[in-house]
């Protein structure tokens, strides 16, 4: 997930772990690679057009932010 805080980022590892916050990361990489798939359709949600990219950013992750 994109946090624009560093300090809910903190919250969100000590309350729900690595593991689980890895977890919804890749709830969020799944639902973007559906909307990719349909090459990104004017519904597109606002978050995977404007925030996800920072995520993306943010993680290194140059494969799908390429994509």
């Amino acid at each position: 997930m994109h946090f624009t805080h560093e300090a809910l980022m903190t919250e969100a590892l000590q309350r729900l772990g690595p593991t689980e916050v890895c977890r919804y990361r890749d709830c969020i990489h799944t639902w973007a690679d559906n909307y990719r798939g349909l090459r990104w359709p004017e519904d597109t949600p606002t978050y995977l057009v404007r925030s996800y990219p920072l995520l993306l950013r943010e993680q290194r992750d140059a494969t799908r932010l390429g994509a």
